[in-house]
C-alpha cells in the first residue's frame, strides 16, 4: 500500500509540473513571437535558391522551373509546410507563364492543400482560388488525378459555405475520376474524403457505406499504412457520432496500433485524442486520462496547439467526472490561455460546457450561470448542441433552487433525447443493412451457421451419454461451491473494509504533506524558468526583445510568489493579501532596479483570497505596476508609486497610482494589441471586474471587483 501511495504522489507531481509548463510556455512563446516571426526559415537550401534566381535573371525559365521543383520537393521531405506553400505558389505562376497547364494546376492545388492542412479556417482569398481551379475542372489536357483533386476542393468549399446539397454531386464526380485513374489508393482517398464530407453534412449512414466499401476491398490491406490510418480515424469518428461506442473503440484502436508501428506520431497523437474524447463522453475518466497523457507530449513536440488545448479541456472534464473539481479547474485555466490564441468556436463551446459543470461542482452558482450564458450565445455548430444546453440549463436552475424553471428544461431535454433515440434507431437499421446485406458477408454467415450446426450435433451426441450421470453430481458440487464462495467473500469483505479504513486515516495526513510538496516544486520550477529568461535576456541586444523577456520573467515570478505563499502557509486554499503583495511589489522594484529614485507607499487590507481569485488579481497587479515602473515614473523628478487593496461598500478595489502622468484614460484602447493589455482584459473579465482610469496630476488605475464574485476572508 505504501508503494501505491508513493506512486500516486509521483503521478500528481508530474501532472502539476505539466500544467505549469503549459502555462509558462504560452507566456514565453507570446513574448518571443515577434522576434521569431522574422527568422529565415529557408536558410537550409541557399545554393538551390541562388541557382534558381540566377536562371530567372538570365531568362532561363525552363531551368528555373526545374530548380523550383527540386526546392519544393526538398521542403516537402523536411515537412516545412510554410515554405512548401510559398514555393508551390511561385511554381504555379511560372508554369502558367510557360504554358505548362497541368503543372500549373497541380502546384496551385498543392498550395491549397497545404494552406488548409493545419487549420479549419480557409484563407481570405479562398473564393478566388476556388473560382480559378473551377475553370480547369473539365479541361481535357488534365489527368484524372488532378481533376479529382479539383472536385474534392470544390465540394469542401460548398460545405464551408453552407451549401451542403451542392457538395454531393461534386464529391461523386471526384469519385468518378478516381475510378477512371485506375489508382486504388486514390479511390480510397477520395471515398474517405466523401465520407468526411457526408459526415459533416450529417449523412452518417451514407458516409459509412463508403467506409465499409473501402475496408471490405481486398486491396485495402496492401495499400499505404497512412491511408489505412486515416480511414480508421474517420470510421471511428462516424461510429462515435452514431453512438456505437464499441465500434468506435475498435477502429480508434486499429488506428493507434498501426500509427505506433509505423512511427506516424502526429496521427498517433490524434488517435489518442479521439479515443480520449470517446471515453470522456461515456464517463470513463481514468481511461480518458491515460490516452490524454499519451497524446499531450506529441502535441507539444509537433506544436499542435488545437489538439493540445482540446486535450486539456477533456482532462478537466475527466476530473469533473471524478469529483476532483479543484484539479479540473487548473486544467481549464491552462486551456483558457490557449483559447485566447486559437480563437476556435468549437474549443470555446467545449471549454464553457465543462466550466459550467466545474463551477457547479465547486458550488459557485453565479460563475456557472455566466459560463452557461456564454454557451447560449455561442454560434458553434456543435453536435447535439441543443441537447447539451438543455441538460446544463436544468442543472444550473436546479442548483439555484429554481425548481419550476428546472422542470421546464428537464422536459425539453427529455423531448430532444426521445427524438435523438428515434433517429438513432432508424440510423442503426440502415447501418446494419449496409454492414451485413452484402453477398460476401452473407456467404460467410451461412458458412459459419453450417459449421456451428455440425459442431452442435457432434457435441450433442458426445454429451448425451454423460449428461444423466453428471447432472446430479454437478448440482451438488455447484451448491457446495456457491456456499463456500459466499463464506469466503463475506470474510474477505470484512477484512478489506477494516484495512481501507486504516488506509484512509493515514492518507488524510499524507495528503497535506503532498499538497505542500506540490506547491514547493511548482515554485522551484517557476524559479528555474525565471532564471532561464534572465540568461536569455543577457544574451540578446535588441531592447524590445529584452523588454519582452523581462515582462515574461515578472509574470512567471508573480506565479512563483503565489505558490511560495501556499506551501509556507498552514492554510492551503486561502492566501494573505499583504504577504503576497509585499513580496510581489518588492520583486518588481528589484527587477527594474529603480529603488533609489522611487518613493513607494503600499497599503494592503488584511484580506485572504482564494487561489482562483488571487492568480488573475496578481497578474493584473503585475501588469499595472510594471507599466508604472517602465513608463509612469518621471525621469527628472522623484518617482512615486502607491499600491492599495481595500474594501469599499460591496466592492474590493485594487489601486495603482504613479506621478509620471504618462497614462491616459484610453490606454487600454490605444495599446489593445500589447500582450499586457490583453492579459489585463482577459483576467478582469475572468473576475467580472471593471477598469477605471483617472488622469490628473497623478495617473490612477483601479480594478473594481464585486465582493459576491470573490472567495476571500476579511472584515465584514
Amino acid at each position: 500500500m505504501q508503494m501505491k501511495i508513493s506512486k500516486r504522489k509521483t503521478v500528481l507531481l508530474t501532472r502539476f509540473q505539466t500544467i505549469l509548463f503549459f502555462m509558462c510556455s504560452s507566456i514565453v512563446i507570446s513574448s518571443l513571437e515577434a522576434q521569431a516571426h522574422n527568422n529565415d526559415i529557408d536558410a537550409d537550401l541557399p545554393t538551390l535558391k541562388i541557382e534558381f534566381q540566377k536562371a530567372l535573371k538570365k531568362g532561363q525559365q525552363d531551368k528555373a522551373l526545374e530548380h523550383l521543383k527540386v526546392i519544393k520537393q526538398e521542403y516537402e521531405e523536411l515537412s516545412r509546410w510554410d515554405s512548401v506553400s510559398h514555393y508551390s505558389g511561385i511554381l504555379a505562376e511560372l508554369a502558367l507563364e510557360l504554358g505548362e497547364t497541368e503543372m500549373h494546376v497541380q502546384a496551385f492545388v498543392d498550395q491549397m492543400n497545404i494552406d488548409g492542412l493545419f487549420d479549419e479556417k480557409y484563407p481570405e482569398d479562398w473564393a478566388d482560388r476556388i473560382a480559378h481551379i473551377n475553370e480547369y475542372k473539365e479541361d481535357p489536357i488534365l489527368k484524372h488525378e488532378i481533376k479529382r483533386e479539383i472536385y474534392v476542393k470544390l465540394a469542401w468549399y460548398e460545405i464551408k459555405e453552407g451549401a451542403r446539397e451542392r457538395s454531393i454531386p461534386l464529391i461523386n464526380r471526384a469519385i468518378h475520376f478516381s475510378e477512371l485513374s485506375g489508382n486504388f489508393d486514390l479511390e480510397i482517398a477520395t471515398r474517405r474524403e466523401a465520407a468526411s464530407l457526408l459526415r459533416a453534412n450529417g449523412n452518417h449512414d451514407e458516409a459509412l457505406e463508403h467506409l465499409l466499401f473501402i475496408e471490405s476491398s481486398e486491396n485495402f490491406r496492401t495499400t499505404e499504412p497512412l491511408i489505412q490510418c486515416k480511414t480508421y480515424q474517420i470510421m471511428g469518428d462516424v461510429f462515435r457520432d452514431l453512438g456505437d461506442v464499441e465500434k468506435s473503440k475498435l477502429y480508434y484502436g486499429k488506428l493507434i496500433k498501426l500509427a505506433e508501428g509505423k512511427g506516424y506520431r502526429r496521427i498517433l497523437a490524434i488517435g489518442y485524442d479521439h479515443l480520449a474524447e470517446l471515453f470522456v463522453s461515456q464517463g470513463f475518466a481514468k481511461e480518458a486520462r491515460d490516452n490524454i497523457n499519451k497524446g499531450i507530449p506529441i502535441f507539444i513536440e509537433k506544436s499542435m496547439d488545437y489538439q493540445h488545448c482540446n486535450s486539456l479541456i477533456n482532462m478537466a472534464e475527466s476530473y469533473n467526472l471524478d469529483g476532483d473539481f479543484v484539479l479540473a479547474r487548473m486544467y481549464l485555466d491552462s486551456a483558457f490561455i490557449f483559447m485566447q490564441k486559437l480563437n476556435r468556436p468549437v474549443l470555446d463551446f467545449g471549454y464553457y460546457r465543462f466550466e459550467v459543470i466545474n463551477n457547479l461542482g465547486l458550488n459557485n452558482i453565479e460563475a456557472a450561470k455566466r459560463s452557461l450564458s456564454v454557451l447560449e450565445k455561442s454560434e458553434s455548430e456543435f453536435k447535439n448542441k441543443t441537447s447539451i444546453l438543455t441538460k446544463l440549463q436544468y442543472k444550473v436552475a436546479k442548483a439555484a433552487g429554481q425548481d419550476e424553471k428546472a422542470l421546464v428544461y428537464f422536459e425539453e431535454h427529455q423531448a430532444i433525447q426521445d427524438s435523438l433515440r428515434q433517429a438513432f434507431s432508424q440510423g442503426r437499421t440502415k447501418r446494419l443493412e449496409a454492414e451485413f446485406n452484402r453477398d460476401e458477408q452473407n456467404e460467410k454467415i451461412q458458412n459459419l451457421a453450417r459449421e456451428k450446426t455440425e459442431r452442435e450435433k457432434a457435441l450433442a451426441r458426445r454429451n448425451k451419454a454423460l449428461l444423466i450421470g453428471l447432472l446430479v453430481l454437478s448440482i451438488i458440487s455447484g451448491l457446495l461451491f456457491v456456499l463456500y464462495r459466499l463464506y469466503r467473500k463475506n470474510k474477505e469483505s470484512n477484512l478489506l473494509l477494516s484495512f481501507q479504513n486504516k488506509v484512509m486515516n493515514n492518507t488524510l495526513g499524507e495528503n497535506k504533506i503532498l499538497l505542500k510538496e506540490i506547491h514547493h516544486r511548482v515554485k522551484n520550477n517557476l524559479q528555474v524558468i525565471s532564471s532561464l529568461l534572465s540568461l536569455q535576456e543577457r544574451k540578446v541586444d535588441d531592447e524590445n526583445t529584452k523588454e519582452a523577456l523581462k515582462s515574461s520573467k515578472t509574470r512567471v515570478e508573480t506565479m512563483s510568489i503565489l505558490h511560495q505563499s501556499l506551501y509556507q502557509n498552514e492554510e492551503y486554499k486561502m492566501i494573505s493579501a499583504p504577504q503576497y503583495f509585499d513580496k510581489l511589489i518588492n520583486n518588481l522594484i528589484n527587477t527594474y532596479d529603480i529603488s533609489e529614485n522611487l518613493e513607494t507607499k503600499v497599503k494592503i487590507a488584511d484580506l485572504k483570497f482564494d487561489i482562483e481569485a488571487l492568480i488573475p488579481l496578481g497578474l493584473i497587479a503585475n501588469e499595472l505596476i510594471c507599466n508604472s515602473l517602465k513608463h509612469g515614473i518621471g525621469e527628472n523628478s522623484k518617482g512615486k508609486l502607491d499600491v492599495a487593496l481595500y474594501q469599499e461598500g460591496s466592492s474590493v478595489i485594487l489601486s495603482v497610482v504613479d506621478n509620471g502622468g504618462k497614462i491616459n484614460k484610453d490606454f487600454l484602447k490605444v495599446n489593445k494589441g500589447s500582450l499586457g493589455v490583453k492579459l489585463i482584459k482577459a483576467f478582469t473579465n475572468r473576475l467580472d471586474a471593471t477598469v477605471e482610469v483617472e488622469k490628473s496630476e497623478n495617473s490612477t488605475v483601479k480594478i473594481v471587483m464585486d465582493k459576491s464574485t470573490l472567495q476571500f476572508k476579511g472584515a465584514a
